[in-house]
């Protein structure tokens, strides 16, 4: 756990102070080194690894250069889908080895909306610098300038990756016309992450009820996509299975776009398919350390995700409380599960949900518990069912009703707990959740008083 908090902490600091963030390191290597002999070796991994994120990341932004107003005119890729926002169509595209952020209002608006990412299109227009704004919002999608469309023309099918890809969104897309907007919305957003239809006002809602993670993809994707595949990997011999779980893991980053939350979920699935197949050992805790200080060495700017962040978050609270408050909460195991799992989950979020949104809902917890199961079955659901409805159209109503079901659940979930969250939590719910979990922490673990009772069994709760 040292290192990824060595290594966070020297790539957050490093975009400023990169020279002072090495030094610092460096000396505080020297006097463990000195004084922790027996941990000597550990230390100074410990602080070469820091160094290393330190370089990194300032490597990395210095690339951030002002960009000169240039004009531009020719093939570009297109990185992110385009979405609508208000009059205002954006998306991220690709010039050269440079990505830009793209603003269209108008008929150019218009004609960018309906294509994907992954495809080509030749268009004109003008380079400009980012704000500082910007280049904060941005640049965990490594973009570098904006772009001021002119005139688009042609459209070209990109990669046989891409494309595939497209084509299974495309059907889950028509396998869920026959949802109201804001059903197929949250629809397509829970199984792959598609959120460019999803209303203000459901997001709002949402956000309010602390089941934001559930409008766009996130880490849990990842889980629920190998629980739906689990017989069939069970059934694999050792290396045939490891090398099928990458294929497929894989293949979801594809489909939802190399999402940071996806990225961190699907490094975490692979380092975990690789232990199991080499007989590591691989704790939960491990694993998530692992996985954030090896993607935040390939790529430094994934730390100024916000999705990044939330995914991290929930993950190590998992990792470190959902155990201990399963051992430590009365009453039956069916019950005292899902709550250990989402006051964790929700104790590991709401210091970056105050930080960023400036509040905590209150509710979160009550939603979660009502929501999170339902959605995790229309995520395990949805993409077979859409796949099929997408196929074979007749059917489609039918093979449907389940998610159709479950989705309505959800935003009844999420439209009640916004009536129901007070006003004036704020800041105050994540105090409330911390000092919760931080009382329950403090009872005596089930499974100690349980051993010490005469005539007890010995088993663990």
């Amino acid at each position: 756990m040292t290192l990824a908090v060595v290594t966070g902490i020297a790539v957050w600091l490093s975009r400023h102070h990169p020279h002072a963030v090495v030094t610092a390191i460096a000396i505080s290597a020297v006097l463990a080194a000195a004084f922790v002999r027996p941990l000597r070796a550990l230390v100074v991994g410990v602080a070469l690894v820091g160094i290393l994120a330190a370089v990194l990341t300032a490597r990395s932004w210095h690339a951030f250069t002002p960009a000169a107003a240039r004009p531009v005119a020719g093939w570009v890729t297109v990185i992110t889908d385009p979405r609508r926002v208000g009059p205002m169509v954006t998306l991220v595209v690709e010039v050269g080895s440079i990505r830009e952020q793209v603003r269209a209002f108008g008929s150019v608006g218009r004609h960018l909306e309906g294509h994907h990412a992954g495809e080509l299109v030749w268009m004109s227009g003008r380079q400009r610098s980012l704000s500082p704004s910007q280049l904060d919002r941005l640049a965990y999608q490594h973009v570098r300038a904006t772009l001021q469309i002119d005139v688009v023309a042609d459209w070209v099918v990109g990669t046989p990756m891409s494309v595939a890809a497209n084509r299974v969104r495309g059907l889950l897309d028509s396998g869920s016309s026959m949802m109201s907007p804001s059903e197929q919305a949250l629809f397509l957003g829970l199984i792959i992450g598609d959120d460019h239809a999803e209303p203000v006002t459901m997001v709002k809602d949402f956000r309010s009820a602390g089941l934001s993670h559930l409008t766009a993809v996130s880490g849990q994707n990842v889980g629920f996509l190998l629980i739906a595949f689990s017989p069939l990997l069970r059934r694999l011999r050792p290396m045939i299975r490891w090398t099928a779980t990458i294929g497929l893991v894989t293949w979801f980053a594809v489909l939802t776009r190399f999402e940071p939350s996806v990225l961190r979920a699907a490094a975490m699935a692979l380092l975990a398919a690789t232990a199991f197949w080499r007989g590591w050992s691989a704790t939960p805790r491990r694993l998530v350390c692992l996985t954030v200080t090896g993607l935040l060495l390939v790529d430094p700017l994934l730390a100024w995700s916000v999705g990044w962040w939330l995914s991290v978050g929930a993950t190590m609270g998992l990792a470190l409380l959902a155990q201990p408050l399963a051992d430590r909460i009365p009453g039956p195991r069916w019950i005292v599960l899902p709550i250990a799992v989402t006051l964790a989950a929700q104790t590991g979020i709401a210091p970056i949900s105050v930080f960023v949104f400036g509040r905590a809902p209150l509710v979160s917890v009550a939603t979660n518990l009502l929501g999170v199961p339902v959605a995790g079955f229309v995520m395990v659901w949805g993409i077979p069912a859409g796949l099929l409805a997408g196929i074979v159209a007749p059917i489609a109503t039918l093979v449907q009703l389940p998610s159709r079901i479950g989705t309505r659940w959800v935003l009844l979930v999420a439209r009640l707990g916004t009536r129901i969250e007070p006003t004036w939590t704020g800041r105050w719910g994540a105090l409330f959740q911390l000092v919760v979990v931080g009382l329950i922490l403090l009872r005596k673990p089930r499974h100690h008083s349980e051993r010490s009772a005469p005539g007890a069994p010995a088993t663990r709760q």
